[in-house]
């Protein structure tokens, strides 16, 4: 009780008053039988909880957050709130305990840390939505999060004894948040990044400070936030072949990029790019965007067994016809492992035409491959 209470606490000032909300409640038991799952906007906040009634055995969704440094080469934070069935989702999850938060990070010197916090067996998820705000407590686990003030503020609350790490992130928008093909301007719009798997990012990129201590030692450090949350109906692996995903800030540009390859062969892909928040491109569309690995273990499509990426080529068509070519190197790896890796990245782009230049940023990104 005193987890939740601090974490309440440490959200009074971001908390405004809702007219209308909806508050879910969801068990830390897995759902026994048929779930659905919302693919298709119906307005409102592209951050509400898409699973129905909660996650069965085979499904999954989460809450993923992270921050780059901007002043080091290697701090990194992602933290993910997940709710997940056993052969939803990768990683070693229990039956009994679909509820769970992950948090993995560099530190300066390069090493990295981890940490995952279950949530009890008696215990719940809540998810409190209004239009343009939500509210996320893993009860009993002191980790939460808020984001108001119409999605463009968001704080991560973290008050866990059981691991010893304590503190705050938060996020302040510099892009709009978009779907897979456009910006949720309209009803009906698609979800999906590839077939039953859904995707909404709502902080494309933000100003992010880190605020926390683990195991008594202080993690501070400012640099490009993100935030975005994915679900679907079916076991992951068996949709995905493999993923490129990754966003940054490069100049005065925000970048998000994904590139899937499905299971039957088709490429799914989905650009993104502002300039000081206006949106140049939010598309879908085929040959607008491409992202392909170059340099050692450069093969494409990569396998289970392809290693490290030394980087990547992407290149997006903006809405005005001007062509961005992005270098991205590969930096420090916050998590690697057989399937999945996530790691920090440098990058220099450019951009063609009269309104062009020459940039250079910082931002992260991974890869499945199965």
């Amino acid at each position: 009780m005193r987890s939740l209470a601090l974490f309440l606490s440490s959200l009074t000032l971001f908390i405004p008053a809702i007219a209308e909300s909806n508050t879910l409640q969801f068990p830390n038991q897995l759902h026994d039988g048929p779930i659905s799952a919302q693919f298709s906007s119906i307005g409102g906040n592209i951050d509400a909880s898409k699973i129905s009634p909660a996650v069965n055995s085979s499904t999954y969704e989460w809450w993923y957050f992270d921050v780059a440094s901007t002043s080091s080469t290697n701090e990194t934070i992602t933290i993910v709130f997940f709710e997940r069935g056993p052969t939803g989702f990768l990683g070693n999850v229990s039956a009994a305990s679909p509820l769970s938060v992950q948090v993995t990070g560099t530190l300066k010197n390069g090493s990295t840390y981890g940490v995952q916090a279950q949530v009890s067996p008696n215990a719940s998820a809540v998810i409190n939505t209004s239009d343009d705000s939500i509210y996320g407590d893993w009860q009993m686990t002191g980790f939460g999060f808020s984001g108001t003030q119409g999605g463009t503020k968001y704080v991560v609350s973290i008050n866990n004894a059981e691991h010893d790490i304590f503190g705050s992130i938060t996020f302040e928008s510099t892009a709009p948040g978009h779907l897979p093909c456009g910006t949720n301007t309209s009803l009906g719009e698609t979800e999906l990044i590839t077939p039953h798997v859904g995707w909404s990012n709502i902080l494309p990129g933000a100003h992010a400070t880190v605020s926390l201590t683990l195991r008594g030692s202080p993690i501070s450090f400012t640099g490009v936030g993100y935030h975005d949350k994915n679900w679907g109906d079916v076991p992951f692996a068996s949709i995905v072949q493999n993923w490129y995903w990754g966003h940054a800030h490069l100049g005065p540009y925000t970048l998000v990029w994904f590139d899937a390859m499905h299971r039957g062969g088709q490429e799914y892909v989905s650009g993104y790019v502002s300039k000081n928040g206006v949106v140049q491109m939010a598309s879908c569309e085929p040959g607008r965007h491409q992202v392909r690995p170059w340099g050692e273990n450069g093969m494409y499509p990569p396998t289970d067994s392809t290693g490290r990426a030394q980087g990547l080529g992407i290149r997006y068509t903006l809405d005005d016809g001007e062509v961005m070519s992005v270098n991205l190197t590969t930096g420090t790896p916050q998590l690697e492992f057989g399937n999945y890796a996530r790691y920090i990245a440098t990058l220099e782009g450019e951009v063609s035409g009269p309104h062009g230049g020459k940039y250079s940023g910082t931002g992260m990104w991974e890869l499945f491959k199965f």
